[in-house]
């Protein structure tokens, strides 16, 4: 078989005392051998050569690996810069009994400088447990991801993981951004957008990576997602001229009501934005002078934008620009049903209301279908002679179909009847046109005797 004869590692701790070990089967269960590392050199690679060669059995795990004690604060042992080997190169345990990995336990990314140098013969020296400090050699590669400078290597030549981390260190790497308690990107400026998230209710925090480790969480900010498709962000940005404090703006939604206003100013830009709903408005800009914000006393100009396109632009005018503009309905689906009488009869020609805006009629059958956008509603159905149907929280979903039937009940009717006479005709007066104006026009023409008769008003 084969013996392990040295281990080569590289130290961090100046005050850290080392002591080899070698352990056999699953989990490190056999301790085989252990042996004290005095005074090592720090910073480099150093050599131990065990004083009794342990033989490897191939029929299990071999582990080798070091137990430490150093002062708090102290990074004992060097570390490549991953990404780690889970369950080989990262394993550690604080209680001796415990095994753990470093980077699914403690999101460490790295595998522990170790390295057992193996041979066909038992190579004992019985020099003792000093270690050798190994001849440097370089290799040029990455010191980290922050750094660039040589690697030491001593006579080991290139390591698979060559790049070393340096714990003593705290170059920031990025942020961490986590959903939930799952991590899901990592953003190297103080802003991130999730997009496209579902409505719900989520918590977010953040950490920091640096050279050694992952700093502790942020504070946890619970975030309500809820996306209503009739309401649209519109935004406005001005760049004043030479004179802002002439310079001011409303606007209005379609009753005249202010909605938003803003200036005078002192100088800069200005940006602000609305979320509105489906709906019209009127944007308004002002001059106090009169010369408006361009061109002659400097490059001001004015941009409204929606769905990140410009939609209005200016800044040559007087007192005055207005600027009227649609928020359109952006997601649709289908609305249908049938209306009826108190009978079950089918109603043509009945007018559908969406929340004061008619849809159109129904057919000859009394069915009808007709786009309309998201949301909740109110749909009123309403056809002379009858009563107007309501039904109220109606909820219309993107790209499916909903279904109201509504019934309208008749007014009730009487007759009206009479007898027209004149001053020549004090029988009766035939021929006269009787006219009743209301909730509908009704007219008869008496006939020989004076008499009319006017059915279901």
């Amino acid at each position: 078989g084969y013996f392990l004869n040295s281990v080569n590692f590289f130290p961090r701790g100046a005050a850290t005392s080392y002591t080899l070990r070698v352990w056999y089967g699953d989990n490190a269960g056999v301790l085989l051998y252990e042996q004290p590392v005095g005074d090592p050199v720090p910073e480099q690679w150093n050599e131990v050569v065990l004083d009794s060669p342990v033989e490897i059995d191939a029929s299990g795990e071999l582990w080798i690996g070091f137990a430490l004690s150093q002062p708090a604060g102290e990074f004992p042992g060097g570390c490549d810069a991953g990404p780690a080997v889970p369950f080989y190169g990262d394993m550690l345990t604080l209680d001796g009994v415990t095994w753990e990995s470093m980077s699914t336990s403690y999101g460490l990314n790295y595998n522990w400088n170790i390295q057992g140098m193996l041979s066909a013969t038992n190579m004992g020296t019985g020099i003792g447990n000093d270690p050798i400090v190994l001849g440097n050699t370089t290799t040029s590669t990455e010191y980290s991801s922050t750094k660039d400078i040589p690697i030491l290597t001593g006579h080991l030549g290139q390591p698979e993981n060559a790049l070393l981390v340096d714990l003593h260190t705290r170059d920031f790497q990025y942020y961490n951004v986590y959903r939930d308690g799952e991590a899901i990107a990592t953003a190297l400026d103080e802003e991130y957008d999730d997009l496209q998230v579902p409505d719900g209710v989520y918590e977010y925090y953040v950490t920091a990576q640096y050279d050694g480790g992952e700093s502790v969480p942020t504070n946890t900010v619970t975030v309500t997602v809820y996306f209503d498709p009739n309401v649209v962000m519109v935004d406005m940005y001005i760049l004043l001229d030479d004179f802002p404090g002439e310079t001011t703006w409303d606007l209005r939604d379609d009753s005249g009501t202010i909605l938003d206003s803003g200036g005078p100013y002192t100088g800069g830009d200005v940006s602000v934005g609305w979320p509105l709903t489906t709906g019209d408005y009127v944007w308004t800009i002002y001059d106090a002078f009169g010369d408006g914000i361009c061109c002659a006393y400097g490059e001001g100009y004015y941009e409204l934008s929606m769905f990140g396109e410009v939609f209005a632009t200016g800044g040559q005018f007087t007192t005055e620009d207005v600027v009227p503009f649609n928020v359109p309905v952006l997601i649709f689906g289908t609305l249908e049903g049938t209306v009826t009488d108190g009978d079950g009869s089918p109603l043509s020609g009945v007018n559908i209301d969406l929340n004061g805006n008619s849809l159109g009629e129904t057919g000859g059958d009394g069915s009808c279908s007709f786009e309309a956008p998201v949301g909740l509603h109110t749909v009123t159905a309403s056809l002379m002679g009858y009563m107007d149907a309501e039904e109220t929280g109606v909820e219309v979903f993107e790209d499916e179909t909903t279904t109201v039937d509504l019934t309208l009940d008749a007014y009730p009717v009487v007759s009206v009847s009479g007898h027209v006479t004149g001053w020549d005709a004090p029988d009766g007066l035939s021929g006269a046109m009787v006219t009743l104006q209301g909730y509908a026009d009704h007219s008869e023409t008496t006939d020989a005797s004076g008499n009319f008769s006017i059915a279901s008003v």
